[in-house]
């Protein structure tokens, strides 16, 4: 059973917000979560490191194997303590980074030029591991944060299970679910200027009226098509400004117990010298799913 949508989770800890927000939608309501020791781990050139539990022993380790690098280390996990206690999203991270001197550096950076602050190679590897050279720097120290404070962990059964359970909770008030029925357009009351939405047409030809439409695909693919409306010109010029962020894994399940796996969760490895299977990354992570 491999599942590359949930395989960890913002909001496992208990005394976080969007843990108790989790637990009313009915995504986490008794389920069984795992803290696995570790999130990923990188290989380099013999050596290895990964992002435990526990942030001090990363820290340690960066420090052992690249005293060099020593000032950026310790401001790095600096930072990290300080987002420890945040969560959300980007936006709210880059609004809440600039009031904290720990992190103000880190909103104006990518993960690329943060890992360029490094000199080890394996320390560069590993902090763009998860998060590519494009990202805000932000992401990656939150991955470090949440998984290092207990709140990224994986709910039992992953995605599926997690589904199950908030339709169950959603039926439970007194929700009707219509699976397989595909929008043909969203209608629209009204005239003018001003038109609201008012209900959705399935392909089987049936209305179904609404107080509120929420439409949760990617905006691009409804407006003028699904709604007779067109992509709003700041959107459209995000858009044709910023190309998509592409990402990459292998994703492997293998019949053995899982102690000879020699590894958990992620691993990241480098590309072998000259390989060109792949001209735009350089390296290739692989995940396991043997829980």
């Amino acid at each position: 059973y491999i599942d590359n949508c949930v395989h960890w989770l913002v909001g496992t800890n208990p005394a976080t917000a969007l843990y108790r927000e989790w637990v009313k939608l009915g995504a986490l309501d008794g389920a069984e979560i795992r803290h696995p020791d570790s999130l990923y781990t990188c290989r380099l050139d013999g050596e290895e490191i990964a992002l435990w539990r526990d942030a001090a022993r990363v820290e340690r380790a960066m420090l052992w194997y690249s005293p060099a690098d020593g000032r950026e280390i310790r401001r790095l996990f600096r930072a990290v303590r300080a987002l420890s206690g945040l969560t959300g999203g980007a936006g709210l991270l880059r609004r809440t980074a600039a009031g904290l001197p720990e992190l103000a550096v880190y909103a104006r950076l990518t993960t690329g030029e943060l890992a360029q602050r490094f000199r080890h190679p394996l320390l560069r590897q590993f902090l763009t591991a998860v998060c590519d050279t494009s990202f805000s720097a932000l992401a990656q120290l939150a991955v470090m944060a949440q998984f290092c404070a207990g709140n990224a962990d994986l709910p039992a059964g992953g995605s599926a299970a997690m589904a199950e359970r908030m339709a169950a909770r959603f039926r439970s008030l007194g929700g009707v679910l219509r699976l397989g029925a595909e929008a043909e357009s969203i209608d629209l009351s009204g005239t003018g200027g001003i038109r609201r939405a008012c209900g959705v047409t399935v392909r089987q030809g049936m209305h179904i009226p609404a107080d509120y439409v929420i439409v949760t695909a990617d905006p691009a693919t409804v407006c003028g098509r699904i709604l007779d409306a067109p992509l709003p010109a700041a959107l459209a010029r995000r858009y044709a400004a910023q190309p998509p962020q592409r990402f990459s894994a292998v994703q492997a399940a293998f019949a053995c117990p899982s102690v000879r796996v020699g590894f958990s969760g992620e691993l990241i490895l480098p590309f072998p010298a000259g390989e060109d299977a792949c001209p735009h990354a350089s390296s290739v992570l692989l995940r396991e799913f043997s829980h």
